[in-house]
């Protein structure tokens, strides 16, 4: 069944009255395997790296014992079942200022200054929430950023949203990062401005 322009806009609006979320399976399903796909692509990251470096990521023990094991493994099989654990271990930390600082790491050759405790079970940031959203769900998640985000420049956000999403693998990292800063700059508070 397809639904007209005017059918779509009268459902979110009513919505909006009621607070629901208008969220349809099939994009929590999109942003799941979005953040599969990067806790995969991190995982991998942090097994190639040195052991040295890892410890300077100051990760919490439960991952570095998950990572320590999944290096040892270098059977196919084995290893898949490794780093599925790893990602599991990784759900259950700040996995998103792991992936920052394992990008600083490679980006700068040092850890990012100032590493605080990554705690178990804290809730991701409000840009690592927003950006999986923007790539999960592409337009749709940016015209409610926007509702949100009124002064944030719509053809900036779509065209790093772009880069990340049809970047080659190799670059998909960085453009990601580049997303992450502009969308954490946007919610960043200004100084002198009032609070909600």
């Amino acid at each position: 069944m397809v639904r007209s322009l005017s059918s779509l806009n009268d459902e979110q609006a009513r919505a909006l009255a009621d607070e629901r979320d208008t969220r349809s399976r099939g994009d929590n399903k999109r942003s799941r395997a979005v953040v599969e796909e990067l806790l995969a692509r991190l995982a991998s990251e942090l097994i190639e790296l040195a052991e040295g470096r890892l410890h300077e990521l100051g990760l919490p023990e439960p991952v570095l014992d998950v990572v320590a094991d999944a290096r040892a493994m270098k059977v196919g099989a084995a290893r898949n079942r490794q780093l599925r654990l790893v990602r599991r271990e990784l759900r259950e930390c700040d996995w998103f200022s792991i992936r920052t600082r394992v990008q600083q790491l490679k980006l700068h050759g040092t850890a990012p200054a100032g590493n605080e405790p990554l705690l178990t079970g804290s809730r991701p940031k409000p840009e690592a929430a927003w950006t999986v959203r923007l790539l999960s769900e592409g337009d749709y998640a940016l015209d409610a950023f926007l509702e949100e985000q009124p002064s944030a420049e719509r053809n900036h956000l779509r065209t790093l949203l772009r880069e990340a999403r049809k970047a080659a693998p190799e670059r998909r990292g960085k453009a990601e990062q580049r997303l992450t800063a502009a969308v954490a700059a946007i919610l960043r508070p200004r100084p002198g401005a009032s609070a909600r």
